[in-house]
């Protein structure tokens, strides 16, 4: 074992972006878009045991506001 968390990370990454697609292509309205607490859970898990450096955590909270944003139609 060793501490390269590369794999988690791609994981983690995995996880959110497929959740995420979902979310963009149901027919969720924009508000229940805006209520996102069953999706940040699943990657909320993984952080009290893999390390996320702040371009990690800058790259989820665009990867959300993303389809916050196409939900919305802002640009």
């Amino acid at each position: 074992m060793d501490l390269n968390w590369k794999h988690q990370h791609r994981r983690m990454d995995e996880t959110l972006k497929h959740k995420l697609d979902a979310l963009e292509g149901s027919y969720a309205s924009p508000r229940q878009t805006l209520n996102m607490h069953r999706i940040i859970p699943s990657l909320a898990y993984a952080f009290a045991v893999t390390p996320c450096s702040y371009p990690d955590l800058d790259k989820y909270d665009v990867m959300i506001g993303r389809v916050i944003k196409s939900k919305h139609n802002l640009w």
